[in-house]
C-alpha cells in the first residue's frame, strides 16, 4: 500500500531533512507518525490518511490514490512551517522509485484547534501514482 511507502520514506529522514527541521524532531512510526487514525498523543505528530481516488487501473498493476497529512502541533507556525516543508519536498517527488507523488495545493490549510486550543490541526492533500512492484 502507498501509504506505507510513504511512512517509510518519512521514517527514515535525517534531523537535518526541513521537514524533520520545521518539526523540530524526527518521525518515528509508532511514536509521532501514525497511518490511518493518530491516538491521543502528547507530541507533535503527523497522520498520513489515505482517502478516496479514482478507480484502479484495469491492467491491476498501476494505481493512482490520495492522501492527507495531518499534522497535530503546538503552534500556527509549526504547524505551517512543516506543512509547507512537506508540500515543498514531496511534490514531483518519486519516493525512491516507488510512487510519484503530487501536491493538490500549493500551501497548507489550519483547519482548527483541538484539545482547548492546545493543538493545532493543520492538513495537505497529495495524489500519488504507483507501480506496484
Amino acid at each position: 500500500m502507498i501509504v506505507n511507502v510513504v511512512a517509510s520514506y518519512l521514517d527514515n529522514m535525517s534531523a537535518t531533512h526541513s521537514i524533520c527541521d520545521a518539526l523540530d524532531t524526527t518521525f518515528s512510526f509508532g511514536s509521532n507518525l501514525f497511518i490511518g487514525i493518530e491516538p491521543n498523543t502528547t507530541v507533535d505528530t503527523m497522520t498520513i490518511i489515505p482517502y478516496g481516488g479514482p478507480p484502479p487501473n484495469v491492467d491491476k498493476y498501476r494505481q493512482e490514490t490520495a492522501l492527507q497529512l495531518r499534522f497535530k502541533t503546538s503552534s500556527r507556525y509549526k504547524s505551517l512551517s512543516v506543512q509547507q516543508a512537506c508540500i515543498d519536498n514531496l511534490d514531483s517527488n518519486y519516493l525512491s522509485g516507488n510512487g510519484y507523488m503530487r501536491a493538490n495545493s500549493s500551501a497548507p490549510l489550519i483547519i482548527g484547534s483541538i484539545d482547548n486550543d492546545r493543538w493545532i490541526v493543520s492538513v495537505s492533500n497529495f495524489t500519488v501514482k504507483y507501480i506496484k512492484t
